[in-house]
C-alpha cells in the first residue's frame, strides 16, 4: 500500500508535509475536516496481528502512530477555531487512546457515534456489511 495520496499527491507520513497542512488549516479555516487515518494497528484485526506478527505490527504501528497523533492535533485545531472534524474508525480502535485523541474525546461537545455499515448501504461481495464503525 501506497503512502501518497492519489487524489492529492500528499504524503502524510512526512512531518513536513504534515506542517504545511496545518498551516494551511490554519489559513483556510474549513469548517469541516473528514479524517479517516489508518486503523492497521488499532482495529481488531491489528491486535490479533500484534499477537501472532509482532514485528510486522510493530513496522504498521511506527508508520500509522504519527498519522493518528496528526488526525488528532487537526481534531484540537478545529475545536479551538469553532469548527469541526469527522474521524472514523473500526469500533473498539485504539487510535482515540493515542495522543491527543484522550484530550479531544474529554471535550464535553466531541461526540461519538458507532453504527454498522450496512446502515448506510455498504456491501462486500453483493452482502450488506455489518461492520461496526465510529465516528
Amino acid at each position: 500500500m501506497g503512502t501518497t495520496s492519489s487524489l492529492t499527491g500528499t504524503n502524510l507520513t512526512d512531518e513536513e508535509v504534515r506542517r504545511s497542512v496545518l498551516e494551511y488549516l490554519k489559513l483556510a479555516k474549513p469548517l469541516a475536516v473528514i479524517m479517516a487515518p489508518r486503523c492497521g494497528p488499532f482495529g481488531p484485526l491489528g491486535r490479533f496481528n500484534q499477537a501472532i506478527n509482532p514485528d510486522g505490527w510493530l513496522r504498521s504501528y511506527a508508520l500509522s502512530a504519527p498519522l493518528a497523533s496528526f488526525c488528532g492535533k487537526v481534531a484540537l485545531l478545529q475545536r479551538g477555531e469553532g469548527r469541526h472534524f469527522l474521524v472514523e474508525q473500526p469500533r473498539g480502535s485504539t487510535l482515540f487512546e493515542e495522543p491527543p485523541w484522550p484530550e479531544v474525546l474529554s471535550h464535553p461537545e466531541t461526540k461519538r457515534i458507532i453504527f454498522h455499515q450496512c446502515r448506510v448501504k455498504q456491501y462486500v461481495n453483493g452482502l450488506l456489511c455489518k461492520k461496526a464503525t465510529e465516528l
